[in-house]
């Protein structure tokens, strides 16, 4: 075996103010059914011997990567752990939660309100208030964790099929790891050994009334009811349990100074317009702009208003349709615009441009 072994994948690339931004994807742990050569069959074994002598097993493989090269190669599992071996020394290198805040509420506490998040990457996490009540915290890491290959692909443009990718994020020359699971996107450093960013980039709280005469919750609709229901919440008859949907665009690169290295969110929450609505759909919430900087190697949410970071995308030409994640990787949808991201029924132009 060769002490230094060299893999390419399929890079996923989208352009972002004159740069090329690449993400390269791991490899699947899908029990072979993706084609492999002999070098990766055999790291493969090699690296789940050594987890296994030390102790690691019992929850399922997602993906595994060396980053594209050298010894040190990482396993994604489904518990939200990342763990690191080096494969020349056969040594077990650590395990790392990806979810870096303790959780604030115990499942059977019910007079917990700590914001749900807390337990994902903490304070420096945005999310919509409205949405704070629509996640119970007893539900705190299923939000963001894919419970099937079915689960996985489901989600928005099929990214989450191959949850585990690498690339260069902040231009500094080391490549990261970026995990995307079910509703999330999370950067993590191997260098710190952490989360350094997430985002839920994709909000679900809205149903069909199909789905909802089906569940039980309603019967037959009025007037005054939502023509999205949420599934989270919803009492016959008030019509005020409106389905929630939202999503989250990224754009990385240099804004607030030429050396800085930014990532820019923009976030969009809509809410569904009742039946009596003559417009078919949903209807804009909100617009949620948050500006984060790297700072010692970890992505730190900074106090820019609104108007400077509108700014910054207006500056440099950056519409909803050019943030990431943008095109789709669904069997026969490759390279199409992701539809719920660019959706008519949300009956917001921007989301077109």
């Amino acid at each position: 075996m060769k002490n230094r072994l060299i893999f390419l994948f399929a890079m996923i690339v989208f352009n972002v103010h004159a740069q090329e931004f690449e993400l390269t994807n791991a490899i699947v742990s899908d029990s072979g059914k993706t084609q492999r050569t002999e070098e990766q069959k055999i790291a493969s074994k090699t690296i789940t011997t050594i987890l296994k002598e030390n102790g690691i097993g019992g929850s399922l493989s997602l993906a595994y990567t060396n980053m594209g090269e050298g010894n040190i190669w990482y396993r994604l599992f489904h518990d939200m752990k990342i763990h690191g071996v080096n494969f020349a020394e056969k040594k077990y290198l650590g395990g790392w939660s990806i979810i870096t805040a303790a959780n604030p509420c115990s499942a059977n506490d019910e007079s917990c309100t700590k914001p749900w998040w807390t337990g994902r990457w903490g304070a420096e996490e945005s999310l919509e208030k409205e949405l704070i009540t629509r996640i119970d915290d007893s539900e705190n890491d299923e939000t963001f964790r894919a419970s099937s290959e079915t689960d996985l692909a489901s989600n928005l443009g099929c990214l989450a099929a191959k949850p585990l990718r690498y690339g260069d994020v902040d231009s500094d020359g080391k490549n990261e790891l970026v995990v995307i699971l079910k509703d999330s996107f999370i950067i993590f450093s191997s260098q710190k050994a952490k989360t350094i960013f997430a985002v839920m980039w994709d909000v679900k709280d809205w149903t069909t009334w199909a789905n909802l005469q089906e569940l039980g919750l309603i019967e037959d609709p009025t007037s005054n009811h939502p023509q999205y229901g949420s599934t989270k919440f919803y009492d016959n008859g008030n019509g005020t349990n409106v389905g929630y949907r939202g999503y989250a665009k990224l754009y990385f690169g240099h804004f607030a100074s030429e050396t800085s290295s930014d990532i820019l969110v923009w976030r969009k929450l809509y809410q569904s317009r009742l039946v009596k609505d003559p417009i078919k759909g949903f209807e804009k919430k909100s617009d949620t702009f948050v500006h984060y900087k790297l700072v010692n190697g970890e992505y730190k949410k900074q106090t820019t208003d609104t108007a400077t970071i509108k700014g910054w995308l207006t500056a440099k030409q950056l519409t909803w349709k050019k943030g990431y994640p943008s095109k789709s990787e669904c069997a026969g949808q490759e390279g199409q615009f992701i539809p719920e991201m660019h959706d008519v029924l949300l009956n917001d132009p921007e989301v077109l441009q």
